[in-house]
């Protein structure tokens, strides 16, 4: 059998931890959204297709402070596995499509910390996903 959608989802969420988190990121608990869009974006987009989208997070002043990472997958709409870091009343913006390098390629010491924690989340979904679902996965 084959991972579908459903399970590489359950997988993902099972396998955020702290150390998967973005740098600054407060995550207490393993499974919890925050401060993992990025490495879930690229995870989402290698695993399922389609493509990334960003859109920049304000404050109430309409100051930046973040980015938010999610996709696009044809066929299947927009994939947003840790939209709910957000108070259900946050006004996402429209995303933009962006190539996956911005995620990867950007400022060194930004790029090689998502390239890693996207390493340990990818292998941990994999591990998770052969265990679970597909032996041969």
């Amino acid at each position: 059998m084959k991972a579908n959608i459903g399970e590489i989802i359950a997988s993902t969420r099972a396998s955020w931890a702290p150390d998967t988190a973005g740098p600054g990121t407060d995550v207490q608990e393993r499974g919890k959204p925050h401060g993992q869009c990025a490495v879930t974006a690229l995870l989402v987009h290698e695993l399922i297709g389609g493509e990334i989208l960003r859109c920049e997070i304000k404050d109430s002043r309409g100051v930046v402070y973040g980015s938010h990472y999610w996709n696009l997958v044809p066929g299947v709409g927009e994939i947003d596995l840790t939209r709910e870091q957000f108070p259900r009343d946050y006004p996402l913006p429209r995303g933009e499509v962006v190539p996956r390098s911005r995620l990867t390629d950007g400022p060194r010491a930004v790029a090689a910390m998502t390239c890693e924690r996207y390493a340990v989340l990818r292998e941990r979904v994999r591990a998770d996903i052969r265990a679970n679902h597909d032996p041969e996965w």
